[in-house]
């Protein structure tokens, strides 16, 4: 009874503390309107001219590789590889590579499909989930690195910290886990065959999936973009509000960050990835069934290991960096081409006209 009572009332004292915040936000609402408008329209720059560019033909592609059945097809050729280091099956190759290449959702996103077309276990999919979520060399080298800090090799070092971060971590992940065999599983029912669709039906569901995934990115990003905003009114000191926005949302965490803390620290707030990507791919871990608690262990050592590789990197390394201080986001011109976006165009434009069907029978 009396730990009932103390449950209850520790209940209590969190619902009224959400109720003061709601209260604080809607007062922050009328009482700023041109904070949270500013906060709102930078969420929608974000949008526009970085995350719908760099990511979403990386989704596409992710995608169109699970449902077309690449995956599988040419699994067996990196099976040596997924095998020894993850104990993972030839087929999550291209979702680690699509994670270290393709940006923060991708990776998550190509496990998640892996899991719902039956190529993966719910268990492997967990355990991917702890280290295929990484930042894309395009937001690193030349955003972080070339734009934000003025060198593009300080953004390589930076994407290489991370990379050899993630292989680590899932490394040491898979060193208590033993290789699991798919093929009884597919061979138990007919219902658990690896889904394969023809290569036209394949894209079209791929950009429908890819335009449904980046709407909740992007709604993602104007949210914490907006509680940057109010977090900038605070009264705390100038480090506080970066940190927050660090532990909040990456890519103005990264702008806010530069000019402040140290370039292993970056290293730090990019393997973090912060808040916004974790709710970006929330549906994804909730898809499998992944542990909270193991996730967010897992990006702190990711943050953490990814600070000290780039710190030795540095000593082996040395760079000198530029920093800008400005108001706004200063990578806009990193990410004004998408080169992938064109490719993966004409890459889906070759295979849906060598796919056309010619032998459809006429009435």
């Amino acid at each position: 009874m009396h730990h009932r009572l103390q449950k209850n009332t520790l209940e209590k004292i969190i619902n009224f503390q959400i109720f003061l915040i709601i209260i604080l936000v809607g007062f922050c609402l009328l009482r700023f309107p041109s904070a949270v408008s500013s906060g709102i329209t930078k969420g929608l720059y974000l949008c526009s001219d970085v995350i719908i560019p760099s990511l979403f033909p990386f989704m596409v592609l992710s995608s169109f590789l699970v449902k077309s059945g690449f995956c599988e097809k040419f699994g067996f050729i990196f099976e040596p590889f997924t095998r020894t280091l993850f104990k993972l099956p030839g087929c999550t190759a291209g979702a680690i590579f699509m994670s270290l290449i393709g940006g923060f959702p991708v990776g998550a996103k190509m496990t998640y499909d892996l899991f719902e077309n039956h190529q993966i276990t719910m268990n492997q999919a967990r355990k991917m989930m702890l280290f295929c979520i990484n930042a894309g060399p395009a937001f690193v080298i030349n955003a972080v690195g070339f734009s934000m800090l003025g060198s593009s090799k300080v953004g390589i070092i930076l994407f290489a910290s991370l990379c050899f971060t993630s292989i680590l971590i899932g490394i040491v992940i898979s060193i208590t886990e033993t290789y699991e065999d798919l093929s009884p599983l597919f061979s138990s029912c007919d219902n658990c065959t690896p889904k394969k669709e023809k290569l036209t039906y394949a894209l079209t569901n791929s950009v429908s999936d890819a335009a449904q995934s980046i709407f909740s990115v992007c709604v993602w990003v104007i949210f914490f973009s907006f509680i940057g905003a109010l977090v900038s009114l605070a009264p705390l000191s100038e480090n506080t509000i970066i940190s927050l926005n660090c532990i909040f949302e990456v890519t103005s965490g990264c702008n806010m960050a530069v000019n402040t803390f140290s370039i292993p620290m970056i290293a730090f707030i990019l393997g973090w990835a912060g808040l916004c990507v974790h709710c970006q791919v929330l549906q994804y871990l909730n898809g499998v069934g992944v542990n909270m608690v193991y996730f967010f262990i897992a990006r702190i050592a990711n943050a953490t290991v990814a600070s000290v590789i780039c710190a030795r990197l540095l000593e082996v390394f040395p760079c000198d960096v530029q920093t800008f201080s400005s108001n706004s986001l200063a990578f806009d011109a990193a990410f004004s081409v998408s080169a992938p976006a064109a490719a993966v165009l004409l890459i889906m434009s070759a295979l849906l006209i060598l796919d056309l069907d010619t032998k459809q029978e006429m009435c």
